[in-house]
């Protein structure tokens, strides 16, 4: 007769190959109470697997037909915690199911070594318990919680076999009990599972990872004993052994913990597993040194001695700029795609989606993807990341989108909830779910991640993380990849894509308001971007975001759509900041809200309130290369020079590929006047990055082109050499770049070519934009530089015209600060002073420092007027 491994061997043939080892023998993994486990090859997915086969003498007990509809229910658990179940069935008589095969160790394996430190025993206690919680609300019990069932992967807590006993003693009912044979292992049985009583719920689970923990930290279980029976019989009547006893140095809240856990009726232990876990946290948090509690304690005693901003730097609060009640930060990062590459914009969709409804809740700040982005498959730790990022919480998780042509697709979202800290896991889930369920998936996490920070959810937080954007699939797909190519915002096919792609989401689904205010947001980008100023451009960004807010009249993306339709296309600032609010109102944790309201607030002369928002913006999208450079631009401006030297020296950490180096000169020039210095920090610059990376960027500016000229003959080459290909369709920029380099080296005849071609060129576009001032700024610049005196000054004027600074703080003084430059180059002293006089009293790059150094003054230098004003603060 065939042996019970041939007849396996033999009726799986097809489906499972059992491997063998050097002797010829089936891979025996191990034998336990219930099964015995071969280790096989799954044929299909060309993967190893764990087929366990149950005992014989208990299959016939169970009856196939029971024990497999039982564990096709087990098999719906979904959980970061618990080892799937693959499949199962019936071969030959015999029954079996299959799991991962994880090469990692068991618990078991690990406490052959002793002992586990504590925090390591109770992290792994917690991870399970999690896995018993989900568990438990699914109606599954595990009933055989141990060592052995306890696996490590990536050196996290998996349960095996989760629910197989249920299923074994299920199925087997009577038949079971007159077989003689109890389901559990003695040492980690419960009172009631021992004595076979019949009503038995989590809380015996609960109790058997009690006796796990116990074992963990003392060494063996609570009971032990010379037969089953005499174990079993311990777990009734015996008291429990003193844990302290066995190891004294754990803390008394941990054994406290433990023995309730380990209570004998099952009403005195924790009603629930995530009970269990949340007791545990706390009792350790109070063996822990409390640093911020007593450095707290220490302020408020010395309070008497001192005040005002001593106590604040003795509370360590002022020196970053933080505020005790600071709201908790989060960054969500790239989930993984576990599908086929193509759907890495599906799982993109998510992870922005479940970021989206985080940054609606007000008392956390969320991480903008900008940032979080660039930790996509990053190898770095995760308290390495969250210290990069300056967050107190990281989620991340992986995606799979499993298609089925002929069926229902489903969609696999496990995400995980870490503390930076002390890198603790605080909440994990698996969501196993159809594709119609993935908004209900989105909005459980938000939830999910709330209450794991203890964060008060009010009803219109709940309704907003709810919120369902459409009931039309197809549009959903589409809308998720048009977001992908939203995100390129500086390639113009990638907008003109994500156009069509918004566009025909919304015409399949003329309610889909969230589409429509992506499409107002694609169309004012162009506009913006691609300098596709045309008011047809306008009308449809208009339309769409009309439709959007008739659709949903709060909805925080559509009122920044209308934000930046009146920041950008009407020039209306107070509207569009008005906008701005309205959608930070609903959407209180995205940065890049604040980033608008400090665009448009320093554009309003509001420089404090510029300063709060962008300083918000970089915290909460620190690694963003342009929101720093926005807010060293606001302290440049305003004078405030060490503050600009910590953002212009984070950004060149960030990218110093970039135009960084160029900006860090000015800073130099502005603060201190010195041109060799100034000059340097471009030297070091093309040593770094090389000249390419440089040469591009600083003779965009006459300050630029005139420290460019105190660099050697290899640098001035680089100007030559520059095609005009690099400047896209800007070739007016290109020939101001040449005129403004020829004209700083003294060749003036080369120079005033360049210009005049400038002016060829600009022409044409202004007359196509009239109302473009920074067209009239640069046609005035190159009528100046041709020695047009009349149409330069007449071109500087009517930029200024057109954006005055009483209008815009930001850009109409920089167009009074050419209209400067401009009277300059003719030699015009006094209108040249008149407007500098204007930009020393107002926030400006102009410092007298600067008008001391720079050559760019020095037709008017001798001037009176000219003197006077450079010999301020001196």
């Amino acid at each position: 007769m065939a042996s019970v491994q041939e007849r396996l061997a033999a009726a799986l043939a097809d489906r499972y190959r059992l491997e063998r080892g050097p002797d010829g023998e089936l891979s025996l993994l191990g034998r336990g109470g219930t099964a015995t486990v071969y280790l096989a090859h799954d044929l299909r997915h060309d993967r190893h697997v764990a087929l366990k086969v149950v005992h014989p003498e208990l299959a016939v007990s169970v009856g196939a037909e029971r024990f497999l509809r039982e564990i096709r229910f087990v098999a719906r658990l979904s959980h970061p915690h618990i080892l799937p179940l693959f499949d199962s069935g019936e071969a030959d008589g015999l029954l079996y199911y299959v799991m991962p095969y994880l090469q990692g160790e068991s618990l078991r394996r690990r406490l052959r070594e002793g002992p586990l430190p504590l925090q390591v025993a109770i992290r792994i206690t917690r991870e399970v318990a999690m896995a018993l919680d989900h568990a438990h609300r699914q109606g599954v019990i595990h009933r055989d919680i141990k060592p052995e069932n306890i696996l490590f992967e990536d050196d996290q807590a998996v349960v095996a076999d989760f629910g197989i006993a249920t299923a074994v003693e299920v199925a087997g009912g009577d038949r079971l009990t007159e077989s003689g044979r109890a389901i559990g292992t003695p040492a980690y049985m419960s009172p009631e599972q021992a004595g076979g009583e019949d009503a038995q719920d989590g809380r015996s689970d609960i109790y058997s990872l009690g006796c796990v923990l116990y074992e963990m930290l003392g060494g063996q279980p609570p009971f032990t004993g010379a037969t089953a029976q005499a174990v079993m019989a311990q777990q009734v009547m015996a008291p429990l052994p003193p844990l302290r006893s066995r190891r004294p140095e754990v803390p008394e809240s941990v054994a406290q913990v433990l023995a309730r856990a380990l209570a004998k009726e099952p009403r005195d232990r924790f009603a629930t597993a995530a009970e269990f876990s949340a007791a545990l946290e706390s009792a350790l948090s109070t063996t822990r040194p409390a640093a911020g509690r007593s450095r707290h304690r220490a302020a408020l005693l010395t309070a008497g001695a001192v005040t005002g901003a001593a106590l604040m730097l003795a509370l360590g609060l002022a020196n970053r700029g933080e505020k005790p009640d600071e709201t908790p930060s989060i960054v969500v990062l790239p989930f993984q795609n576990l599908g086929a590459a193509e759907d890495r914009y599906f799982t993109d969709g998510i992870t922005e989606e479940i970021t989206s409804r985080l940054a609606m809740l007000p008392s956390l700040g969320v991480i903008s993807r900008t940032s979080a982005e660039q930790y996509r498959a990053s190898p770095k730790p995760v308290k390495k990341i969250g210290r990069e990022l300056g967050a107190e919480y990281v989620l991340e998780g992986s995606v799979r989108w499993e298609k089925s042509p002929g069926g229902t697709s489903r969609v696999r979202v496990t995400p995980q909830l870490i503390r930076v800290s002390d890198d603790r896991h605080l909440w994990a889930g698996r969501y196993d779910e159809t594709l119609e369920e993935v908004f209900d998936v989105q909005s459980r996490i938000a939830e999910q991640v709330a209450t794991a920070l203890d964060l008060a959810l009010r009803e219109p937080d709940r309704q907003a993380i709810a919120s369902r954007p459409t009931a039309n699939l197809q549009a959903y797909d589409l809308y998720l990849r048009g977001n992908d190519y939203f995100t390129r915002a500086a390639d113009p096919e990638g907008l003109r894509t994500a156009e069509q792609m918004y566009t025909r989401a919304t015409e399949l689904d003329p309610r889909f308001a969230l589409a429509f205010a992506r499409l107002a947001r694609t169309h004012i980008w162009q506009f913006q971007l691609l300098a596709d100023r045309t008011p047809e451009r306008l009308a449809k960004a208009r339309s769409a975001v009309d439709s959007a807010l008739g659709l949903a009249p709060r909805l925080p993306e559509a009122h920044l759509a209308l934000g930046q339709i009146h920041y950008w296309g009407e020039l209306d600032y107070q509207q569009a900041l008005r906008e701005f609010r309205i959608a930070q109102a609903g959407d209180p944790g995205n940065g890049d809200l604040a980033w608008a309201r400090g665009l448009v607030e320093r554009r309003l002369g509001q420089w404090d309130q510029a300063i709060a928002d962008l300083r918000r913006a970089v915290d909460l999208d620190p690694r963003s290369l342009v929101k720093n450079l926005d807010l060293f631009e606001v302290y440049l401006r305003r004078r405030e020079y060490r503050q600009a030297g910590r953002y212009i020296d984070r950004a060149l950490e960030l990218e110093p590929d970039s135009p960084v180096y160029f900006y860090k000169a000015i800073l130099v020039l502005a603060r201190d006047g010195n041109l060799d210095a100034a000059a340097g920090v471009l030297k070091e610059g093309i040593r770094r990055v090389g000249m390419d990376a440089v040469v591009y960027w600083a003779p965009q500016s006459d300050a630029g082109a005139m420290l460019w000229r105190s660099l050697d003959s290899t640098a001035q080459a680089a100007v030559e050499r520059l095609s005009i290909d690099r400047f896209g369709t800007d070739s007016g920029g290109y020939y101001l770049v040449k005129a403004r380099a020829h004209r700083y080296r003294g060749d003036l005849a080369t120079g005033r070519i360049y210009f005049d071609s400038a002016a060829a060129v600009l022409e044409g576009r202004s007359r196509v934009r009239p109302d473009d001032p920074s067209l009239h700024a640069a046609l005035a610049l190159a009528y100046a530089g041709g020695g047009r005196r009349g149409e330069a000054v007449r071109e500087g004027l009517q930029a200024v015209e057109l954006r005055p600074p009483s209008k815009d703080s930001w850009y109409g003084v920089d167009m009074l600060h050419n209209l400067a430059v401009v009277y300059a180059i003719l030699g015009e002293a006094e209108p040249a002073v008149k407007q500098l006089r204007v930009l020393l009293a107002v926030p400006s790059w102009i410092s007298v420092p600067w008008l001391r150094a720079d050559p760019t003054w020095d037709a008017i230098r001798g001037h009176p007027e000219f003197q006077a004003l450079v010999k301020r603060g001196t």
